[in-house]
């Protein structure tokens, strides 16, 4: 089994059962939900890697859900799908910080296609990440001499700006 969780979020029963079977053929942990208030108690109750949401839904519709998503964990990849594919909706979605944007009717084949390119992100974020950490931990700044006030003020800020 692989080790990405994918949460699927439609109130269409149909289109979800659709996405959750080709994403479980695919080999992904994937959850279902109907609306945007279980989606987000989905991703408090266990990790979730990537989010496909519908963007027309009663209650909180998507472009809320993505919002909602990126401030509770904004790591998380959310992919958007519309019977209303506009290029005025697939603009607002991308700014709302969407990955990508797919139109009902849609191909399995299309979906797996950009759940892999997310997953690509994913992969790539991740070793960014260790990369970073592994030239932060060689380069600490331990090993320098100097154990002064001041100069102990200056490496301790060097060290808070140093992502920056």
């Amino acid at each position: 089994m692989n080790q990405y969780h994918i949460l699927v979020i439609d109130d269409d029963t149909a289109v979800r059962e659709v996405l959750t079977a080709t994403l479980l053929n695919d080999g992904y942990q994937v959850t279902g939900v109907a609306d945007g208030a279980s989606a987000l108690h989905a991703i408090q109750e266990q990790p979730v890697h990537i989010v496909i949401t519908d963007l027309h839904m009663p209650g909180m519709d998507g472009l809320e859900v993505i919002g909602r998503i990126s401030k509770m964990d904004a790591r998380i990849i959310t992919i958007v799908m519309t019977g209303f594919g506009t290029i005025d909706y697939a603009v607002r979605t991308m700014k709302a910080g969407a990955f990508d944007f797919i139109t009902k009717p849609f191909s399995p084949d299309a979906v797996s296609l950009i759940v892999k390119r997310a997953i690509d992100v994913l992969k790539l974020k991740q070793e960014n990440h260790l990369l970073r950490k592994a030239v932060r931990d060689q380069y600490r700044f331990e090993h320098l001499v100097g154990t002064s006030a001041p100069m102990r003020r200056v490496l301790d800020f060097v060290q808070k700006v140093a992502d920056s």
